[in-house]
């Protein structure tokens, strides 16, 4: 019973709160109201006050059940300052800080004929998100970026998603991400190309990622690889012991040939140290040092 209660209560927040969809809960031990909501040292709701919904209807500002207190999301995220994103398919409740520096780069129907914008933008802490949404069901989903670089089809998205702090200090992890455009509510997220423990910097070239990976300890390994997304060959460079990788670029030379630039930084301490450059041949799969291909 506790939890048939429970869920009327999660439900009816959901619905009425959230989504700003009108609800009722009927014959529940709970208690409405009962929360004063304080954002910034300013008073925004008072106990007793009702919020106002999207549709002129009005819901409980708190809930307290069981002793645990609701609160609205989507009003609080306004109050806050953040933005809510509600994805109907998956069921997913998203925040982020207020949007700026939006550029859309995509527009495309998925499996069931729903279309959906794909844009980039950032967040007041500069963060850089791929923002996917459908107009008009309202759905809207989003992905912290670790690289605004990503690869963009006919039929697919490739971009480097950020995955959190990494078990090191200061380090954190990414995957690769293939999103296609002809998707449905089990596959819209996506499919995971390649995990990344401690992620430096990543560029695109055509079926090509490459990708900086810089490993920690007592022997630090700083990695620049190449993945063919396409075809499964990897390949890949070592740099001397104390110089982080970062910041990848990807340049055509000719038709074999790619310039591979990256930026050097130490790895006992945040100095920049200089440039790398290599030449990556796509038809042998090998790196080489740029000098070396020049002389």
């Amino acid at each position: 019973m506790k939890s048939y209660i429970k869920g009327i209560i999660t439900g009816f927040l959901i619905a009425a709160v959230i989504f700003a969809v009108p609800a009722i809960a009927e014959n529940i031990d709970a208690l409405f109201n009962q929360v004063r909501i304080n954002v910034n040292g300013v008073d925004q709701i008072q106990w007793g006050e009702d919020i106002d919904l999207v549709g002129g209807e009005s819901a409980p500002s708190s809930i307290l059940y069981n002793g645990t207190t609701y609160l609205p999301m989507r009003k609080l995220g306004e109050l806050s300052g953040q933005e809510i994103y509600w994805n109907g398919d998956s069921k997913t409740v998203s925040m982020t800080r207020k949007q700026k520096d939006i550029n859309v780069i995509a527009e495309k129907p998925d499996k069931n004929g729903n279309v959906w914008k794909y844009y980039t933008f950032k967040d007041d802490n500069n963060y850089s998100y791929l923002g996917v949404k459908d107009e008009a069901r309202g759905y809207e989903r989003v992905y912290r970026l670790s690289s605004t670089n990503m690869n963009i089809t006919e039929n697919e998205i490739y971009f480097v998603k950020y995955d959190g702090p990494s078990p090191y200090p200061g380090r954190y992890s990414a995957k690769i991400v293939k999103i296609s455009f002809e998707n449905d509510a089990d596959t819209q997220d996506g499919e995971e190309i390649k995990s990344i423990t401690y992620f430096g910097g990543a560029a695109f070239y055509g079926d090509y990622v490459f990708f900086a990976e810089n490993i920690p300890g007592n022997a630090p390994q700083n990695l620049l690889n190449a993945y063919n997304y396409k075809t499964g060959e990897t390949a890949q460079y070592k740099n001397y012991l104390y110089a982080k990788i970062s910041g990848v670029s990807v340049e055509q030379m000719n038709e074999d040939e790619l310039h591979i630039s990256f930026v050097e930084i130490s790895n006992s301490q945040p100095m920049h140290l200089g440039e790398g450059n290599l030449i990556f041949n796509i038809k042998t799969n090998t790196f080489s040092k740029f000098s070396e291909i020049n002389e």
